[in-house]
């Protein structure tokens, strides 16, 4: 799957990357909290976690 599909959004991928207000850190911080997040949901008692990751 190519998560790019129009000239425009690649350009607008350059973009974000070329931004020095941008930083590596904080989109992994991000991903890694995000990740935390819904790690933790599936630890509730009653997840339905294999409904919403397959």
């Amino acid at each position: 799957m190519q998560l790019l599909k129009s000239p425009g959004d690649i350009e607008a991928a350059y973009r974000f990357t070329r931004n020095p207000a941008i930083k590596a850190q904080m989109i992994a911080e991000a991903g890694f909290k995000a990740t935390a997040e819904k790690a933790k949901a599936c630890t509730k008692k009653g997840s339905d976690y294999k409904k919403r990751w397959t």
